[in-house]
């Protein structure tokens, strides 16, 4: 195991924008910030119930991003509490590729993450985990990977026609993620890669540096790129500052569904932590179905904005993920995107069925006790 592990992290940091660390070291490259998040002080909602000294402890792995939205109100809603359970929320500002060698060790529990060619390198080297859960889509009308153009120059996009020749980018093209993925899906459908679809073409990419928001801020503001790709809330953020406006949603854009995040359990979580794994997933869907009944809510605004690190009203002017109400993701996208990096070269030999690593056990049973929607 130790060493499928060390090949494992290799795989990831390389595949990252950032310089690799040393092979083999248990701890992400970045520092996770661990929280017990406080009952938000907007009056609409309500403090969480308090956690019994016998709660079972849960680590819990996440980008301060929108999507993550059921899990947010299942902690504010007191969902978790209700069933025993003690949530740390653990904070990886650069997202899913730092997640899993953690993850793998037993160092977290469960983790938000969209697949990725790491992902599926560490599940063909052996690592075990498995993709519980939908969390967030792009489909129906709903979208969180969206184009955000340059306030200076948006007058001249108006079809996406108007993206050749242009200045474009998006974070970590080749880290194997779902948004770079959705990048290319973008590119794709507006005649913007080569006819194979596997090379950007026909404009001028501006790869964006993998320091988060910052950066993707300073990039318009040093007026570098024209239009770049972002997750919600940052588009709305990008209005706040005065220095860009929500172009497209990618679903305008790219016609089939993406399937942009997941939930993930560890092994040692689903071998050691049983009973934790079975509670964890019934309050997940209480969340989700209580933001599905709630959205646009005050109460929903004020969740989001503590737990995304952000004022009410960007939320209030961003978009959400589409989210299927009984947690199912959608396998034909997450097909896609095992095949697309695997003939980017970024996965190495592949697993073949993406699911070989979706379980839903989990979600069975708490369906049956919540029922179906």
């Amino acid at each position: 195991m130790r060493r499928l592990f060390s090949i494992t992290l290799l795989v990831f940091l390389a595949v990252a924008c950032a310089p690799a660390g040393a092979p083999g070291a248990s701890a992400p490259a970045a520092q996770p910030t661990a929280t017990r998040p406080a009952a938000t002080s907007a009056p609409a909602t309500s403090a969480p119930t308090a956690v019994s000294p016998e709660a079972l402890h849960v680590k819990y792995a996440y980008a301060p991003r929108l999507p993550m939205i059921p899990v947010f109100v299942a902690q504010e809603k007191g969902f978790f509490a209700e069933q025993g359970l003690d949530v740390e929320f653990v904070t990886f500002l650069a997202g899913s590729n730092e997640m899993l060698p953690p993850l793998s060790q037993g160092q977290l529990d469960v983790a938000a993450a969209g697949i990725s060619a790491g992902m599926v390198n560490a599940a063909a080297d052996g690592i075990i985990f498995r993709i519980v859960a939908d969390q967030g889509q792009i489909a129906n009308g709903r979208s969180v990977y969206n184009i955000a153009v340059r306030s200076d120059v948006a007058s001249k996009f108006t079809e996406i026609s108007d993206l050749r020749g242009s200045t474009g980018g998006v974070p970590a093209i080749d880290s194997g993620l779902s948004l770079p993925y959705t990048f290319y899906k973008v590119a794709q459908a507006a005649g913007l890669t080569t006819p194979d679809g596997l090379s950007l073409a026909n404009f001028t990419f501006v790869e964006t540096p993998a320091g988060g928001v910052a950066d993707q801020l300073a990039m318009f503001q040093n007026k570098v790129q024209e239009w770049q790709l972002l997750v919600e809330p940052v588009p709305a953020l990008m209005e706040d500052r005065g220095l860009g406006v929500r172009w497209k949603r990618t679903d305008e854009i790219v016609r089939d569904p993406i399937q942009a995040y997941t939930l993930l359990y560890g092994e040692r979580f689903m071998r050691d932590k049983p009973e934790a794994a079975r509670r964890f997933m019934v309050a997940y869907v209480q969340g989700l179905r209580y933001f599905l009944d709630h959205v646009g809510s005050r109460e929903i605004t004020a969740i989001a904005a503590k737990h995304a690190q952000v004022s009410e009203d960007v939320v209030e002017r961003s978009l959400w993920a589409y989210y299927d109400p009984n947690g199912r993701v959608d396998i034909r996208s997450l097909q896609d995107q095992h095949d697309f990096w695997q003939a980017k070269g970024l996965i190495r030999k592949g697993i073949g069925d993406v699911r070989a690593i979706i379980d839903y056990s989990y979600l069975d049973a708490a369906l049956a006790q919540l029922g179906t929607r």
